[in-house]
């Protein structure tokens, strides 16, 4: 395992209530993200009740998604050979152009930067 998936896991355990619940859903396939819909139904709630339990607990469907998309990110760049290209398609993203500019809001860094950074 490597020492990202070992972070995520443990953030996971810090978690508590719904909001490890939807991070435990986002993690478990990796290159797979079920939308709120399906996490909700996993839960066995509706959507909107998931939103507003997100909501109290100060976070979102949408940061969590974030959050994982950004650590898994880092990891395949760091432990991976993959291509910008593959990490960007695996990370669900419709355009490797759509994943550089997350990855550079996220770190200050483009893919190919952040991982030149790492071997030298």
């Amino acid at each position: 395992m490597s020492l990202e998936c070992s972070r995520l896991l443990e953030d996971f355990h810090r978690q508590a209530g719904v909001t490890g619940l939807v991070y435990q859903e986002l993690i478990r396939f990796p290159g797979y993200f079920p939308d709120i819909e399906q996490i909700a139904r996993n839960l066995c709630m509706t959507s909107r009740s998931l939103h507003r339990k997100l909501k109290a607990e100060g976070t979102s469907y949408t940061q969590q998604l974030t959050n994982v998309r950004k650590a898994l990110a880092i990891d395949y760049l760091r432990s991976t050979g993959l291509s910008t290209s593959e990490i960007a398609h695996v990370l669900g993203f419709s355009d490797v152009v759509g994943f550089r500019h997350a990855f550079k809001r996220w770190t200050g860094k483009s893919p190919n930067q952040f991982r030149n950074s790492i071997t030298t």
